[in-house]
């Protein structure tokens, strides 16, 4: 077992990436609780929590097994966790010699048997642990280790998005009050494109490919719904940095578009989510070239189709790609779905108001895509129009301008 040392420097930078995170005293959030729940059944505990260790108090964002929401660092074994480069496991806390000095943790009443996997992130800190508990002495198996060791780098990644978004929602704003000039659009291009290709593809890709090794068996489901989730992300921060690095070279670029290889490529993105829900996806295509930022049609579609699923059980979207009276290019995406309220429409593009809704399944989003969305057309001269009515359906209107 490696300890690391403990210095003042180190646990300043320690907190700083916790914080970042801005996860401490959140609401309880389903793609969590979720994995305490898989850890407890594999594992056949009682206890098992995600817990982030602050600078006093060890606080849980999901826990099974246990009331109270947070505890002092007294009787914290995660706080001893985050200090090791492995799992840290204590088979009975009454015997172990490492604790002899430690008595709260000594005499827990109801923990006798832990093991904590670090929350390590990818600048190194630990922020805090997934771990199980039990109130007798047992030994962890090599099964059990090898699972939660697993379902750790997946809360990981998680965290790590988490710190991403909040610094991607504080540059977007500023590109929304403040790149006025294209030197400024430049500049925030420049340090959007710099936090995510570091922040967020890396975190991602490892993700994937972490889950794509796990045999076991309990753990399919869980890495085919997460590999899933993390390839449509990662679709989207790709779109993204294309658009980013063509702010860098000058701004928006038209370029000749083959329609249907582009439109495929999207939808393809949403299809498995789509199918899940007993939806179809219909393009019509009336244009087979055009001449476009690719970049820019591309975000819109993924943007649109990705929202039309999230809102639609067994129904219907229908893609149309064509000119407009004018001679436009005119993207139209509609769908059957739940339909928003007066309320919500009148709030799709207020970055003081902006907020996600719950989709079919208890899906959540930020509601950023589709202000990038009006941003992105701005700068073009596009234009946007929403129709929507609850329980009818929701179709989004998009002219890509002068591109």
């Amino acid at each position: 077992m490696t300890t690391l040392p403990f210095d003042h420097s180190t646990e300043s930078a320690r907190l700083a990436a916790l914080y970042e995170a801005d996860l401490l005293d959140t609401e309880s959030e389903p793609e969590f609780d979720e994995i305490v729940e898989i850890a407890s059944e594999i594992c056949g505990v009682t206890i098992s929590t995600i817990t982030l260790v602050d600078a006093e108090r060890q606080w849980f964002k999901a826990r099974k097994g246990l009331t109270e929401s947070e505890t002092g660092l007294d009787v914290s074994f995660c706080a001893l966790a985050i200090r090791q480069l492995e799992t840290f496991v204590v088979e009975d806390s009454r015997t172990d010699i490492r604790l002899q000095s430690l008595e709260p943790l000594r005499e827990h009443p109801d923990v006798r048997f832990y093991a904590g996997v670090p929350l390590r992130l990818e600048d190194g800190h630990a922020v805090g642990t997934l771990c199980i508990a039990a109130p007798e002495p047992r030994q962890l198996s090599e099964r059990e280790a090898r699972a939660l060791t697993i379902l750790a780098r997946h809360v990981v990644g998680l965290i790590e998005l988490r710190r991403t978004r909040r610094k991607m929602n504080e540059l977007l704003i500023d590109l929304k009050e403040f790149a006025t000039t294209q030197e400024r659009i430049t500049q925030l291009a420049t340090r959007l494109l710099s936090v995510i290709a570091h922040d967020v593809r890396g975190p991602l890709s490892s993700v994937i490919e972490v889950l794509d090794v796990a045999p076991d068996e309990d753990l399919v489901e869980l890495r085919d719904t997460i590999q899933r989730h993390a390839i449509v992300a990662k679709s989207l921060l790709d779109d993204i940095l294309s658009w980013a690095r063509t702010m860098i070279q000058g701004g928006p670029m038209a370029s000749d578009i083959h329609v249907e290889t582009l439109v495929a490529s999207v939808v393809s993105v949403s299809a498995s989510d789509a199918a899940a829900k007993n939806t179809t996806i219909t393009v019509h295509r009336e244009i087979e070239h055009l001449h476009a930022d690719p970049n820019i049609l591309r975000f819109v579609l993924h943007t649109f189709i990705t929202n039309a699923v999230k809102f639609t059980e067994s129904g219907t979207i229908d893609v149309y790609i064509k000119h407009d009276e004018a001679g436009r290019v005119t993207v139209i995406v509609r769908d059957t779905g739940t339909g928003m309220s007066d309320r919500t429409r009148e709030r799709l593009f207020d970055w003081q108001r902006r907020g996600g809704e719950y989709g079919t399944r208890r899906e959540r989003g930020s509601g950023v895509a589709l202000l990038l969305v009006k941003d992105f057309l701005d700068l073009i001269g596009g234009t946007i129009t929403v129709d929507s009515k609850q329980g009818v359906g929701t179709t989004m209107t998009v002219t890509l301008g002068d591109v």
